[in-house]
């Protein structure tokens, strides 16, 4: 995964997926689960003020995850 490889490098990452169990076995550090459709996981078009709070909620996970594989569920706004 390129994850790893860019954390290897001392760049910390969080993975967006709307299938975290899949995710989670490919053993990235950290995992931002999100409630929306394939093809649209920031949330839906057009719904920039939606987008930006996915965004925000997983940077913000970036910089408060502890352990790695931590996940955060986020619900639909």
């Amino acid at each position: 995964m390129v994850s790893r490889a860019v954390e290897e490098a001392g760049i910390s990452t969080v993975t967006l997926t709307i299938i975290p169990e899949v995710t989670k076995k490919n053993g990235v550090p950290r995992i931002v689960h999100s409630p929306y459709s394939f093809g649209s996981p920031c949330g839906r078009p057009g719904d920039v003020e939606g987008q930006l709070h996915v965004i925000r909620e997983a940077l913000k996970f970036l910089q408060e995850a502890n352990t790695p594989g931590e996940l955060l569920t986020l619900s639909r706004r």
